[in-house]
Formats: structure tokens, sequence, C-alpha cells
């Protein structure tokens, strides 16, 4: 539970925009420039037949026209609403037709669009950049719409999570850099202020040739893609007159005190501790060891903070990173307490491991594990042509060379333990601090958030100054072969089944163990008892403590990780390939003598036990905790962790639950990587061939599920909420007949920028930020689910028409174009979906629990390929119980009960 929390609060983190990194080995890759000044970076990689389209255009949050905060945000909205040859909604069409997929994402410096597709496919993604850079068709309608979908966005991220407005706080206020103090997502009052023309005038001002970088990676021929680049972009006029952002003098922006900042935060039960400091740009000399700096603090199990603060039971989160920039970059700290912790004693222990490096400096092996750590971390950025194509970006961005990331990797090579403890003293004293104190209680004035504004007359009369010749989608090139990896299954005497998996083309190896169970598993009193078993399996064995554990994997670059699905039980490593018998040692080690002391227990214990207290805080996790439970009452899916069951667990319960679990005859064990079959399967039985379980198994025995009788709707009433969290859904039938069909339905019904939830209750009405639906298989009973945000004024006619959309896929057939591309697009994305090699092992995992055999893995296309419209009809009306659906809404009941009254009768509960 607590690592749940961490990851969502990193997620939190990151989506203000930190900056990725960059890679290792070589590329085969052109770089030129058309006479148009558009830079071109071509990169092959015929490992899978999927490549990458991106162009990065520079320009950022930091290019916000004054007093118009968040207006690059906005623009990177627009710029999906179409072009002089693609009506809006087409873009995402065209694409998810052919087994694209798109998004974008915006940051301080630059604005970063992205295409993944087939690699046949190439001349499309080519030809819908060209388009919109030289023609997008910029309408108040468009505007609008998008306006209001970026405010879901803000209430979402923003204004509806605990913690919301600090993360933006810490992303902004160590900056004494005009264009960085303004949050990338903006400010409401601002977006309303937007124009069309001041739409229109950005998009001729920042997105021309001139000012962006174009990158085409993957399987590719480089005379076939210059071809296509030059017919599509060569033609489109350079811009005029880009405007440059101010300059700044890094040591004239040195802070001379501290500043010290209190938050309240009406959404938060738990206090908050976060630091930011400024520091060089991405492309200094410091830089370097600015990021190596905040591995050695607060990244990774081995780390600082981790082993000294938050295994010592001082923390329940405390992390730390570099965000880099072009102009200042930050370094930032997050630490939550344990629950009933304190402010001051949290910040105390902070103080205490930085001044120890400040005074002592760091140890070689600290810093050659942080630099290993970096190492692994920029093999993994190299597996996917859409990560490489980042890599590439941003190197060329940030240091004008797209291979430059080699030389990153050499200047981290040559850090020092000195220059470690040097950067510290520098640029994390004291007086540089910008310190954010967040306490839970009554803010004294709570911002009262806008609505967006919408025009008398949304016009959509539009002149453009230049259109490129090619006016209808091209061709698709000649289809590369997707070839499988090798799998070899073999079971051991003793029961243990071994699926290897060769990728020899990524030097990595990963063991993931399952044991078959999870939290289905758990006694309905102490739900929750499978994940906190997996974690404790990593948190040391009879030889080695949780400490030794994470500091022998990670010095090399590798990592351990543990924890439980509702059918399984899972423990794994990671690293580099040199690590090969480290990682079997290792989970050998974890498998067959875990420690589980009581010390450790009672740790990680008070760590779940605050994780759920501040995951409560959460909407998301909320609804969709009050969507399982009651969907599946009386089940072992619908068993959550309580406060209660959390705190009574103790060492004997963990100990007999994963004897009762730990047997070779109910496990799995998946060997991906750049291993050989034959070694792999002899390292398995060297490991695991005397593995012998204690007592007899008992497979997990599923009850029926009593579904609900009509239409059943739940209120969590959680006051001072500016955005309802809706989810809503059914049971689905068991076993696996008629999967491709649901597969297919709810693709058309919500998944993907083209499905009829996203078209109609985002874009149409603007009544939602993110929307989708799914149906999932597991080992036993399913469901099909609606996950959605709404802002409170909208929310129930986001409901009422989400309901809309459900009960028109049941009871009319679909059109043939959606339909197809439906079809297409899921078939087209295969290659895409199993890209990396944790895609791959994830599936395969996926496959064994539901009792799918894995020669159908590679069927998937031709299976979607085959379903009918009658067949999707059939299935909306087989797994969607249209007259039983749930809806459970997460919000505030003064806002919202007396308008959701008109969908039906509402049972009405607290936030636990």
């Amino acid at each position: 539970m607590m690592k749940r929390f961490l990851v969502w609060v990193l997620m939190l983190l990151f989506s203000v925009g930190v900056v990725a990194a960059q890679g290792e080995p070589a590329l085969d890759m052109e770089n030129y420039t058309l006479d148009n000044g558009l830079e071109v970076i071509l990169v092959r990689d015929d490992s899978a037949p999927t490549v990458a389209v991106s162009v990065l255009y520079r320009v950022g949050s930091a290019d916000d026209p004054e007093g118009k905060s968040g207006f690059a945000h906005l623009f990177e909205h627009v710029m999906f609403q179409g072009s002089a040859h693609v009506e809006q909604g087409q873009f995402d069409q065209l694409l998810e037709l052919r087994g694209g997929r798109i998004n974008a994402f915006i940051s301080n410096d630059f604005t970063f669009y992205y295409e993944t597709l087939p690699s046949n496919q190439m001349p499309l993604a080519l030809w819908l950049e060209a388009d919109r850079m030289a023609s997008l068709a910029v309408t108040q309608a468009a505007l609008e719409s998008e306006r209001s979908i970026v405010f879901n966005e803000y209430y979402e991220r923003v204004g509806n999570s605990p913690y919301g407005y600090a993360i933006q706080e810490l992303f902004t206020l160590p900056y004494d850099y005009a264009p960085y103090e303004r949050p990338v997502i903006g400010d409401l009052n601002d977006l309303n202020s937007a124009t069309i023309e001041t739409v229109r005038d950005f998009h001729e001002t920042f997105y021309v040739p001139n000012n962006a970088t174009l990158a085409v990676v993957g399987d590719i021929d480089f005379d076939v893609a210059r071809g296509y680049i030059d017919d599509y972009f060569g033609a489109i006029p350079p811009g005029e007159n880009i405007p440059e952002r101010p300059t700044f003098d890094l040591a004239a922006l040195e802070s001379d005190a501290e500043t010290r900042v209190q938050m309240t935060d009406t959404l938060a039960s738990q206090p908050a501790l976060m630091i930011g400091y400024q520091t060089p740009p991405a492309d200094h000399p410091d830089y370097p060891a600015i990021e190596l700096l905040s591995r050695i603090l607060a990244q990774g199990n081995s780390s600082r903070l981790n082993v000294n603060v938050v295994d010592q039971g001082e923390a329940l989160v405390a992390t730390a990173f570099s965000s880099a920039n072009q102009g200042p970059s930050l370094f930032g700290v997050y630490m939550l307490p344990n629950f009933g912790g304190d402010l001051a004693d949290l910040e105390a222990a902070y103080t205490r491991e930085l001044n120890d490096i400040v005074e002592n400096g760091v140890g070689a092996d600290e810093l050659e594990r942080a630099i290993n750590q970096i190492r692994s971390s920029r093999v993994l950025e190299l597996e996917t042509a859409l990560s490489l194509a980042l890599t590439v970006q941003e190197a060329n961005y940030y240091y004008g060379d797209p291979l430059a990331f080699y030389d990153t990797l050499d200047a981290f090579e040559t850090v020092t333990s000195a220059d470690v403890q040097r950067v510290a003293v520098e640029y994390l004293a004291p007086e540089r601090a910008h310190v954010i104190e967040v306490v839970s209680g009554e803010a004294e004035a709570a911002e009262e958030l806008p609505d967006p504004i919408f025009s008398d007359d949304p016009s959509e009369v539009v002149a453009y100054d230049f259109v490129i010749a090619q006016d209808t989608p091209p061709e698709p090139l000649e289809q590369s072969t997707f070839t499988m990896p090798d799998i070899t299954v073999e079971t051991l005497d003793n029961g243990l089944e071994v699926i290897v998996v060769v990728q020899p083309l990524v030097p990595i190896i990963s063991l993931s163990m399952y044991m078959v169970g999870g939290e289905a598993a758990s006694p309905p009193d102490k739900a929750g008892i499978a994940s906190t078993t997996g974690y404790l399996l990593t948190r040391g064995t009879e030889s080695m403590s949780a400490q030794a554990l994470a500091a022998t994997i990670e010095s090399g670059g590798g990592s351990i990780s543990g924890g439980a699905s509702n059918d399984a039980l899972n423990v794994g490593v990671f690293g580099l390939r040199e690590q090969t018998d480290l990682a079997f040692e290792l989970l050998g080690d974890m498998v067959l003598t875990p420690a589980f002391s009581e010390d450790e227990v009672a740790l990680v214990v008070e760590q779940n036990v605050s994780g759920l207290e501040n995951d409560l805080d959460n909407a998301d996790f909320v609804a969709s905790r009050t969507f399982t439970r009651t969907l599946y009452s009386g089940h072992p899916y619908g068993n959550v962790e309580t406060l209660a069951g959390t705190q009574s667990l103790t060492r004997d319960d963990v100990a007999a639950f994963y004897a009762s679990q730990a047997h070779p005859e109910n496990a799995f064990l998946i060997v991906s990587g750049d291993i050989t079959a034959a070694r792999a399967l002899e390292m398995a039985e060297t490991t695991f061939g005397s593995w012998e379980g204690v007592g007899d198994f008992t497979p997990t025995v599923f009850p029926e599920v009593e579904e609900s009788d009509g239409l059943q709707i739940i209120l969590v009433d959680r006051p001072d909420s500016s955005q309802a969290e809706i989810r809503i859904g059914a049971l689905t039938p068991q076993g696996l007949d008629g999967q491709y069909a649901a597969r297919v339905m709810t693709t058309i019904l919500g998944q993907g920028f083209s499905s009829r939830l996203f078209e109609v209750v985002r874009e149409e009405y603007g009544y939602a930020y993110s929307i989708f639906s799914t149906v999932n298989f597991p080992a036993d009973q399913g469901r099909f689910l609606v996950s959605l945000g709404s802002a409170n004024d909208t929310a129930v006619d986001a409901i009422r028409q989400t309901l809309s959309e459900i009960e028109r896929i049941r009871e009319e057939a679909v059109a043939s174009d959606e339909l197809e591309i439906a079809r297409q697009g899921m078939a087209g994305r295969f290659a895409l979906q199993l890209e990396s090699y944790s895609d791959y092992v994830g599936a395969l995992a996926a496959y064994k629990l539901r009792g799918q055999e894995f020669d159908t893995l590679a069927q998937y296309p031709s299976f979607v390929s085959d379903v009918s419209a009658e067949d999707v009809q059939a299935a909306a009306e087989t797994y969607i119980a249209y007259d039983n659906l749930l809806v459970v809404v997460v919000g505030s009941a003064d806002a919202l009960l007396e308008d959701l009254e008109t969908l039906g009768d509402v049972t009405v509960v607290e936030v636990e």
C-alpha cells in the first residue's frame, strides 16, 4: 500500500513537466536540416515493426504571453482539433484506424507531440504533423472545447488532489527566473482570457519549421523517410522574429535567505514537507553531480533517506528528484510522515542526512551504485521507438546534438565523491532552500475556481496562408513482419513451470516469480496480506537484510520488487545482463528463505496504515475502492484493506500466509532477456529444483457473486471537492468466451481518442479531461468499467451522457467505419503492446493466470479482425448489465446530491 501511494505521488509530481533522461548503445542515425530550418533526426531500429514520429517545438510554458499563464498548455490541446486537410476528430481516427497511438506533453521549455504506429504507416504520421504545422484549424469552437477540458484537467490534477496546490508551488516557487515562475498547467482566470486571435498568433509565431525538430525513429528506410519529409515539410515557410526568452545569470539568481511557506490543504488529512532548490541548467558542468546527488540522497531502496529515514519509521515517503531545464533547473524533495508524524521531525531527519553529505561526502560504493542505476535506466530508455525518440530529441534540445546522451553518460562516469559533496554544499545550502509546509485543515480563504467562458458566436471561419500540396492521407508502405520472441516452457520435477522468453537485443535479465492465489486467497479480515507479504519478500532473507538486498542489486543497476494482484503473489529481480547469476541468487534467496522479521513486519504494517490513511484522501482511490468492494460484495475480489485489518497483521500471519502460497506446483517463473533457454532452464533448476512447499496447497475457491437488482448509485461525500470522481460498471460473465468481441466493444465505446465516450463526453461537451472504458478477464469474475472525472456542475450531465452511450452500444449495431477503426487499430497496435520486455512478461503472466494458451497470443490480431458488428452488439448485451449498473460518485454531497437524485435513488456514505 505504501508503495502504491508513492507511485501516485510521483505521477502527480512528474505530471507537472519533469524532463526525462537520456540513453546508451550505438545508434544508426542521420541528422540534417531542411532549407526552411526544420531539423530532422532519423534513427533506424528494426527490432520491431514499429515507428515513432515526434515533433518537438521549442516553446513551453516559459513562452506564455504576458498575463496568460497556461496558454502554451492550452494550445497543446488545440493542436489536435484539425487542419486544412483533416477535419476535427479525424486526426485521432486516421491514426487509430491504422494501429497508431498519439499524445503530447508540455514542459517549461518545449512541447512534444508524438505518434507511435506500425512502421508501414510512417507516411501518415508525417503527413498529419506537416498538415497541422502548416495549417492548423484554429476555431472558436475548438478553443472553447479544449479550454473546458483543460479546466477539468486542472480540477483533477490540482484543485481536487491532496497536495495538488503545494506540488504546483514546488515547481514554481524556487525560481527567480520569471518564465519559470508560472505553473505549466496555468491559471484558470488567465485561460479564460485567451482569445482566438492570440491562439492564431501563437501558432504563427512558434509553430514554424525553424522552431521545431522532427524525429522519425524505428523500423525505417532513411531514403524513403527523407523523401516523405521533403515532400510534406520542405515547402512550409519558416517563421520570422521568434521571440527569445530572457537571459539569466545563475550567480545573480542565488538566494541569500531561506524561503518558508505554509499552505493549508483541506483535502489532505496528513501534513507534507516539500523543499525546492534552484540549480544550474541541464548543460552546466555541475548538473551530472546534482543528479547523482538526488539518487544517492533519495532514489532507490538503498538511498540515504530510504535506509536512514523511511526504513527507520521516520517517514512514509522520502524522495528527491532533479528536473532539468534549459534555464535554471530544480532540485526537489518530497516527504510525508507516517500517520500522526510531525513536520519538524521530518525536516530534522532530512537535514541530518543532507548535512552528513555536506560534512563527510559520499562513499565510493554509493557513487558507483548511483551511476549504475543511471546506466540501467538509459538502457531501458532505448528499448522502444518512442522512448528512443524522446531521448534523441531531449539530447538535441539541451545539448545541441542528438547523440549527446553518450557525452552525458561519460560525464556521470567522471563525477567524483568530492564533486557530489561540493554541489551539495553549493546548491543545497540552507539559504537557497524554499520550504513548503502543508498542513491539514480549513483554509482561511478557499480558492473559488472559475467556470470556463463560452462565446455566443463560435465562428468556424478559418483562412490559411499556406497549405501543403498533399491533400489526402498517403498510402501505407509495405508492412514488415513482426517476429514474436522465442518462448520455451518446461516444468521442473517439483512442479515449478519455467517460461523463458529470449530477447537478445536488450542487454537485461528479468526474473518474475508468480504464486497463484494473491489477494483472492487472503482471509477477508486480513485483506491486503498478499501485497504485504509480497513486499516483505524484498525486506530481508535469512542471510541478508532489506538494506543489503537493495544495495547488492542496485550496485549493478538492478532492482527488486514484490507485491500481489488479485490472482497472484509475485516477486521479481531486474538487472543488466552481467547480473544474471546474481539475479537468480537473490530471487532464490527471497523465495526460499524469507526472514519476515518482527521488526520489518512492524515497520511495513505502520507504513501500510499511513499509506492507507493518505490514499483515502485521494478521490480516485476512494472511487475505485468503493466500486470494487460494492460490486464484488461477498467475493474475494471485493476484499479491500481496512485500517483495523492492516493494523492486526502479525509476523505469524504473514509467515502462515506465505507458507500457504509458496508451493512450486502452484508457481511459475518467467525468465526474460538476453539469455538462452538452455542456460535459463539450467539456472532455474539449480536455484529452485529442490524447492518444496510446506504442507498441502489448497487452491482458491471462488464463490458465486450475487448481482445487484436495478441501478445502484452510491455517493461518497467528500466535502471541498471541486470535481466528482465517477465509476460506472457491472459484473461480466466468467470465462473467456466472447472476450475478443468484448474487447472490440469497449475499444469502440471508450478506449482511445476516437472512441465514443472520448468524442462525446470529452470533446463535444467538455465534461471530462480523461474518460475510458475497460473490460477485464481475471482468473474468476470479470467486470466492465467506465472511469471519469467531471467538474461538480457537469458531473451528473457527464454520467447521463455516459449512460446514454452505454445504452446506445447495447441497442444499436455499430457502424462499419467505427468497427473498422477499432479492429484495424487493435490489430495494428499488437506489436506496440509487446515492444518492451516488461510488456511481454506482463502479457504472458496474464495469459497464464486466466488459463489461456500462450500460442493464442500471436493470434490476437486475427481474432479481433474476425469480430463482426453483430458480435460487438452481442458482447455489449452480455458484458454490460445495463439494468444492474453500479454508479459510484466521490464528491461534495452539497454540490451533487440534488442533481444526482434525478438519475435514481442515491445512497450517501462518508469517506472512511
